[in-house]
């Protein structure tokens, strides 16, 4: 009879296996995802350049093979040659124009502060304009030779 009650015990204290409301599979992809979100939050800046090296790399990579196989120069002193290369023919022309931009800039905001506070005279173009081309005097009313339409 002991046997029997033990037996009965058992069986009802067993648990029974539920599912977890995440499982480990979801849980993993949620985290991916999530380090996936905050990698493009913190590295979306660096996505321009990264692109723009590529597109060099890419655009070079011909020259650099012709140096190393064509010219047997090896990997290195090709390597070298490419850098200055890329040096001499797109970041010196490129400083180069920035600054003159830059200075540029700068003189038109002192020609545009002067102005501010001088004034400026009319533009010669404007100056040349005909009356007749305007449609009015120069107070701004519609001219007496202009005859008023009556079928309006």
């Amino acid at each position: 009879m002991g046997s029997a009650l033990g037996r009965k015990l058992m069986s009802s204290t067993k648990t029974r296996y539920r599912s977890p409301l995440i499982t480990d599979v979801s849980a993993a992809r949620w985290l991916l995802l999530l380090i996936l979100i905050a990698s493009v939050y913190f590295f979306h800046s660096f996505l321009v350049p990264v692109l723009a090296a590529t597109v060099m790399a890419v655009a070079s990579w011909s020259i650099r093979q012709r140096l190393v196989h064509g010219l047997g120069l090896g990997k290195t002193l090709s390597a070298a040659a490419m850098i200055l290369t890329i040096l001499c023919v797109i970041v010196v022309p490129m400083s180069i124009a920035l600054f003159y931009a830059v200075e540029e800039v700068r003189a038109w905001l002192y020609w545009a502060l002067e102005v501010n506070v001088t004034g400026a005279p009319t533009p010669g173009w404007m100056l040349r304009i005909p009356r007749s081309a305007i449609g009015s005097t120069s107070n701004g009313r519609p001219s007496s030779a202009s005859p008023a339409r009556s079928d309006i």
